[in-house]
């Protein structure tokens, strides 16, 4: 699962995509900057993407292709928003039922303090 949008950089379109792990934490990251007291503008300033930078596409059970680096479990992506830029790293750390992963979400947006929101994320 993931989200898919169109993108226009330098009058060339193309497709962009976030995975699932980093899309939870965008769920999650709305909550804890509401609770922040940003106004929704603001939020959406903050974590929705307008241009995607990395693409490392992988599922909850990490990396598509394990092969590739050291950490497998491993799926990054970053892009930009209207406010700034965001990076995702999510984690797998304990597969199959029961198990889990971490997201660490940052958002660096004008303006604000840098953020790091961490998500677990259930099985």
């Amino acid at each position: 699962m993931g989200f898919g949008f169109v993108q226009k950089w330098e009058d060339q379109y193309s497709d962009a995509k976030i995975s699932g792990p980093t899309m939870c934490a965008i769920h999650n990251a709305q909550r804890v900057l509401a609770d922040q007291r940003l106004t929704p503008p603001e939020i959406a300033a903050s974590v929705l993407p307008t241009r995607s930078r990395l693409d490392d596409w992988g599922s909850w059970g990490g990396d598509a292709d394990a092969s590739a680096g050291r950490n497998p479990g491993a799926v990054f992506a970053q892009y930009d928003t209207a406010a700034g830029t965001v990076t995702s790293r999510y984690d797998l750390v304990e597969p199959g039922p029961r198990g889990f992963g971490r997201v660490e979400y940052t958002i660096e947006a004008e303006n604000q303090p840098r953020r790091v929101i961490l998500v677990t994320v259930r099985f």
